[in-house]
């Protein structure tokens, strides 16, 4: 398993009653949050049918954007439609005469491990795995979306090793621009910190960062916001170091720091590209392993 420093830990809460109504579902577990701001599993009381609750209160948010944002999830959704993207069930709102108490967006749930917590693969798998992102994503670009926040716990991989984007609140259409980020974390692009225009090559960015992750089974130093570009290089050069040391297959390597590359127009221009090499590398691989057998 991954290194559970880099995890999200569930979060237990003891004052959880199971069989309390939220939203219409009788919740059964909490998976992440508190009773004010999380993540629910919860059932239709007639049909048994079983959904994950996203939520937030008025009262616990930071600041409206969360709630707003969970709203943003489930309008991008909507535009969506393929087999990779885990999809909405609705939009509830809870209100306290004509403010907003509560919102919830309930999505389909998916039964499996998000990408820190899946027991890593072999290379093969892992990679078909990633070739799968790139084809959800496209379906996501191809709507005129970007994912922008991709990173190993916004994939879930099914019972069926079927890989399943979450996490839509950050999502925002090509062409317009980021709102500049006074942080940088790893799995974000630098234009997004930067509040540059909003391409796929963002997303491209995350899918390196994110196998890269998986890979060392910790992210790679993150990008800091206001460097120059030569510092941005010299800290992309450090990247190869880090994952050449970890022994990372060799043309896996070159797709990764290509797709991370601090200059998005040195980045593939398409996704599908990325997924379709990860493809090629996965063939090679099981073959190599099938003739040494």
């Amino acid at each position: 398993m991954l290194d559970e420093q880099w995890q999200d830990m569930v979060c237990a809460d003891e004052s959880l009653r199971p069989g309390t109504l939220r939203f219409g579902l009788r919740v059964l577990a909490r998976l992440a949050g508190d009773a004010e701001r999380g993540v629910e599993l919860g059932a239709d009381p007639v049909r048994g049918d079983l959904a994950a609750i996203k939520h937030g209160s008025a009262a616990a948010a930071p600041s409206p954007d969360d709630l707003d944002r969970i709203e943003h999830e489930h309008r991008v959704l909507r535009s969506l439609d393929h087999p990779g993207v885990r999809p909405t069930l609705g939009c509830r709102r809870e209100r306290t005469g004509l403010r907003t108490a509560a919102v919830a967006v309930l999505l389909r749930f998916v039964d499996g491990a998000t990408l820190d917590r899946w027991e890593t693969p072999d290379l093969p798998e892992l990679c078909l795995t990633m070739a799968g992102v790139c084809r959800a994503l496209a379906h996501v670009h191809e709507r005129g979306w970007v994912h922008a926040d991709l990173r190993p716990r916004h994939v879930i991989v099914d019972d069926r090793d079927r890989p399943k984007v979450i996490a839509f609140g950050r999502a925002v259409r090509a062409g317009t621009r980021f709102a500049a980020s006074p942080q940088g974390h790893a799995y974000a692009a630098p234009e997004r910190i930067d509040g540059a225009v909003a391409t796929p090559r963002a997303d491209v960015f995350g899918i390196g960062a994110t196998l890269a992750a998986v890979l060392l089974r910790r992210p790679l130093p993150p990008i800091v916001p206001g460097e120059d570009a030569d510092a941005r290089l010299v800290r992309h050069a450090s990247w190869d170091d880090e994952l050449a040391e970890a022994r990372v297959h060799a043309p896996l390597r070159r797709l990764l720091l290509r797709a991370m590359h601090p200059d998005p127009r040195r980045r593939p221009a398409f996704i599908e590209a990325v997924g379709s090499h990860l493809e090629d590398l996965a063939d090679t691989l099981d073959r190599r392993r099938r003739l040494a057998a």
